[in-house]
């Protein structure tokens, strides 16, 4: 095995999740912070690592050791996007994501994350586990998480709580909606793939 194996014939592990910019991630303007986007690909990460059933294993041991970012337009708070996460490479000790950021069909960002394996008792990388590195590399589509809106509306169909659906932030009109997060449901039992629309 190589120091960057390229993920196998095999599919790897992937997961999509829909997030709403919240008001945290934004300025005074009510434009999205840069640290937003990385938030969300942590997000992504952590609902992967969940699904694959490592979460309690590797969080707290996989520190970053290289992101890069290309942003590509503006988020504002209260837009719904969807972050999509994916084992591009995985090394001896590291495992490189790539991730596209889409608000509706336009691309926002898109970019890398490389992660390490590390012990922190002996405070250095170590080796991926061989169940691990197979779930990461073999995983393929996770049951992602998405927003779910109320009766009727959408995210591209305003419907709120407020009588024409929309609210008034910093001088400008925003569409507004009722939602909550849910999360796919597997397509067979077990296997945690997310089932056809």
């Amino acid at each position: 095995m190589t120091e960057q194996e390229t993920v196998p014939s095999g599919p790897a592990a992937s997961v999509v999740v829909e997030r709403r910019v919240d008001w945290m991630d934004t300025d005074a303007a009510g434009q999205h912070h840069n640290t937003a986007i990385t938030r969300m690909v942590e997000a992504a990460e952590a609902v992967l690592h969940t699904r694959l059933g490592i979460a309690g294993e590797t969080f707290g041991r996989t520190p970053r050791a290289r992101s890069e970012t290309n942003f590509r337009a503006r988020l504002r708070f209260n837009d719904v996007v969807r972050t999509a996460l994916w084992v591009a490479e995985m090394g001896r000790t590291s495992l490189r994501y790539e991730f596209t950021v889409h608000r509706g069909q336009e691309l926002v960002a898109d970019g890398a994350l490389v992660i390490v394996s590390f012990d922190p008792e002996r405070e250095r990388t170590v080796e991926w586990p061989e169940h691990q590195r197979s779930l990461l590399l073999r995983g393929g589509p996770q049951g992602g998480e998405f927003l779910q809106c109320a009766a009727g509306s959408s995210p591209d169909s305003p419907k709120g709580n407020s009588p024409n659906g929309t609210q008034r932030i910093g001088g400008r009109i925003r569409r507004q909606w009722p939602t909550k997060t849910v999360t796919s449901t597997p397509s067979r039992e077990g296997d945690g793939r997310a089932a056809a629309p």
